[in-house]
């Protein structure tokens, strides 16, 4: 039963699904919700999220220094996120003679908990705080981890993709879209040892590394561009308005208008 502000929060979710027109959400995950909620399967889109060209542009490393192979997270530190796990993880890695200097870009109210948990577990996590230059964190990585509970699409992964850089992540939500398909590893979400063993496999197979991270980057090329985001919205519209009205406006479909 929804009761209080949830009850409102759901009477208003039902009432905007319905009068919209059309919904456009980031990931077939959360179309699958909507049409299981309010049976709007018949005016749904799905359009990923777009990244800017200089997502896909070679950056200089951030300056970090360890001699340990370095596993980036991009995420705010909030429990949601199950960085909790990722820090289980690098323990036992450890326990198994594999260390690693985890990097936590972001900040949050959880963040006082995971440096507990740091210190207890006598890991190496450095937390740089809310980042502007994650470009420059993930080329300093070997690999990205995001040990998320739950996730519409993921832009951090997106932008690992996009740098090339072999990501490992949960099966939740909108992720296996990004990274299914030979494009990443995917685990149970809350699963330490389950993470631990995708990311030893990554450490440590390099072919495997490589492979997976440009055949991300090549999927990201083809469809996480913000031009590609452009040009679907665009079309999107133009058909919309094309049913709604019954004519022909002229509207490229798409393509973006030339300047």
């Amino acid at each position: 039963m929804i009761t209080g502000r949830g009850l409102l929060t759901s009477l208003i979710d039902r009432a905007a699904n319905h009068m919209a027109d059309h919904i456009v959400p980031v990931s077939q995950s959360i179309a699958d919700e909507l049409s299981s909620r309010f049976r709007v399967h018949h005016k749904i889109s799905v359009i990923h999220n777009g990244l800017p060209p200089t997502a896909f542009l070679p950056h200089s490393p951030a300056p970090l220094e360890t001699e340990f192979p370095v596993v980036v997270c991009v995420s705010r530190l909030q429990p949601l996120k199950g960085h909790r796990y990722l820090l289980d993880a690098a323990a036992l890695l450890e326990l198994r003679g594999l260390r690693c200097t985890i990097v936590l870009i972001g900040d949050g109210p959880e963040r006082g908990n995971l440096e507990k948990q740091a210190e207890q577990l006598g890991i190496d996590v450095r937390f740089p705080g809310f980042r502007t230059d994650v470009h420059a964190w993930l080329a300093r990585a070997d690999i990205m981890a995001h040990p998320t509970l739950a996730e519409a699409l993921g832009n951090c992964i997106m932008e690992a993709m996009a740098a090339g850089l072999p990501t490992v992540s949960t099966r939740v939500g909108g992720v296996p879209e990004l990274l299914e398909e030979n494009r990443g590893l995917l685990v149970p979400p809350a699963d330490a040892a389950a993470l631990a063993d995708a990311i030893q496999r990554l450490l440590t197979d390099h072919v495997l590394a490589k492979r997976l991270g440009a055949s991300a980057q090549a999927w990201a090329v083809d469809h996480l561009t913000s031009d590609r985001l452009v040009n679907r919205y665009l079309s999107t519209y133009a058909r919309l308005i094309r049913q709604k009205f019954a004519t022909d406006l002229n509207i490229p479909i798409g393509h973006r208008a030339q300047r």
